[in-house]
Order: structure tokens, then C-alpha cells, then sequence
């Protein structure tokens, strides 16, 4: 489905200026929100994407992943996220975080999203995300989130079977 998706015509990307203005309040305004300081901050790998549509500025979805093999501390109030998904949406005031997803990689906690694509697969002129879960080595199953209503919901979930039975 995603293999020669294209971005429509008519849908607004950011400029890279544009794009920085729109993360640069992140570290400081939302990381902390997520239990992330600052000095935490270098030890997640940080990945940027824009979330077109149609006739309206795009949203931006940053995600960190922290991969290392250090472990938390057993303090719940102390402990890391291991992973991050932040959806920032163009307000009054620029950009502001409309939804935000982390897990702490502990057993108990959220699985981790892994980006799969960005794409208006129902051409309604804004983009789904969508991502691959491991929940376990024999659990796995592809999530589609969609914006309506200023929030950002699942929409569709699948196992990643090869044929329908």
C-alpha cells in the first residue's frame, strides 16, 4: 500500500527554517512533561517527519528512541522514557503538542511504535500515521492513527498476516 505512495499536489510542507521554529520549544516545553530532562535529552536519537494536508499547515511528528542498554532505576518516579512519539499541530501561537505517546521499554509498560508511514490512505486530505508494534515474539500487529476533532486516534489495527484466512 505504501510502496509508491506520493505526497498529492496541493499539500503544504514546511521549509527547514519553518520546520526548526516549529520543534525548537520541545526540549524545554514538553520533555519535561515526559519525565526527560535535559541532560537526558542527548541520549535519544531524534526523528523528524511532516504530516501533509490538504488547504492547512502540516503537522510534525518527532519521535526519540532511546536504544541504549543502560538500565533505569527502580524508582518509578525516576525512571526514563525508552520511547517518545510527539504530534505538534500549527496553533495561534505556533506549534503546540497535540499528542504524545512515550513508554518506559519496562515489561508492563506501552509496547514501543516503530514508524512505518505517513499517507492519506482514505484521501479525506489528511495523512494517517501509521506504525508497527511488538508486543511479543509472537504478538505483532500495525496501528493507523488519524487526526480529526484537534485529536489524534486509532483508527485501524492489524495483525501483519500474510493472506486472510
Amino acid at each position: 500500500m505504501v510502496a509508491n505512495y506520493k505526497v498529492p499536489t496541493g499539500m503544504k510542507l514546511l521549509s527547514p527554517g519553518e520546520l526548526q521554529d516549529a520543534i525548537r520549544d520541545v526540549p524545554l516545553l514538553v520533555m519535561p512533561t515526559v519525565q526527560i530532562s535535559g541532560a537526558q535529552i542527548g541520549q535519544y536519537v531524534r526523528t523528524v517527519r511532516q504530516i501533509p494536508r490538504a488547504g492547512a499547515d502540516p503537522a510534525v511528528l518527532l519521535e526519540y528512541h532511546d536504544e541504549s542498554v543502560l538500565t533505569d532505576t527502580g524508582v518509578v518516579a525516576q525512571r526514563r522514557p525508552k520511547h517518545v512519539v510527539i504530534v505538534l499541530e500549527k496553533g495561534v501561537y505556533g506549534y503546540r503538542p497535540s499528542w504524545v505517546y512515550k513508554t518506559t521499554g519496562k515489561v508492563n509498560d506501552l509496547p514501543i511504535l516503530r514508524l512505518l508511514d505517513i499517507m492519506d490512505a482514505d484521501m479525506d486530505g489528511r495523512a494517517e500515521i501509521f506504525f508497527y508494534v511488538n508486543v511479543s515474539k509472537s504478538d505483532s500487529f500495525v496501528l493507523a492513527f488519524h487526526e480529526g476533532n484537534d485529536t489524534w486516534t486509532e483508527v485501524w489495527r492489524r495483525s501483519p498476516a500474510r493472506c486472510d484466512g
